[in-house]
């Protein structure tokens, strides 16, 4: 447990270092800055478990109404998908932090994941076919971490080009 923190922590530093330097920041689009800007709050691992509880639950309500899902027929059907969604994403997903589960579904509505989700007859499957279940999250929330960690890649290319050339660079903080 303790090797998963450091790494972490060393991904959570490396986040810092690229979102402060106005030299990396200028590859990104807007959004992929607001991905970078995700990555430096807190982990799920890292929320306190109520906090994180409540957090969740008023965003799933939101997922639920963007993405147009009525499954919702009763109180017990509503507490079982968000309870199964908590435990999911604390056993799978606990290096992501709430701000990209966030940013997660609204990428998929407006397409944003599209180039990393699974495809079905050749176009991206964003299909939830009216039912917030493990197959249907998992696989958004899967499609996001690959585009997060491409755009992460992006931006240690682009810092260890600047480190390594002769540019002296320059971070928001100094």
């Amino acid at each position: 447990m303790e090797k998963s923190l450091i790494v972490q922590k060393s991904r959570l530093d490396r986040y810092i270092e690229i979102s402060k330097m106005p030299e990396v920041l200028k590859i990104y689009s807007q959004t992929e800055k607001y991905i970078i800007q995700a990555g430096i709050n807190k982990s799920i691992i890292e929320i306190d478990e109520s906090e994180f509880v409540e957090k969740i639950s008023i965003i799933l309500e939101f997922i639920f109404v963007d993405l147009g899902i009525k499954e919702r027929h009763n109180k017990a059907e509503i507490t079982y998908s968000a309870t199964r969604f908590v435990d999911v994403l604390k056993k799978h997903f606990s290096g992501l932090t709430i701000q990209d589960i966030k940013l997660a579904f609204e990428l998929l509505e407006v397409g944003g994941l599209d180039e990393y989700l699974p495809k079905r007859d050749g176009k991206a499957d964003r299909e939830h076919y009216q039912s917030f279940n493990v197959k249907f999250y998992t696989k958004v929330l899967n499609a996001y971490k690959s585009y997060k960690e491409n755009i992460f890649g992006k931006g240690q290319r682009e810092l260890f080009k600047l480190k390594q050339s002769s540019i002296n660079y320059i971070s928001l903080e100094q």
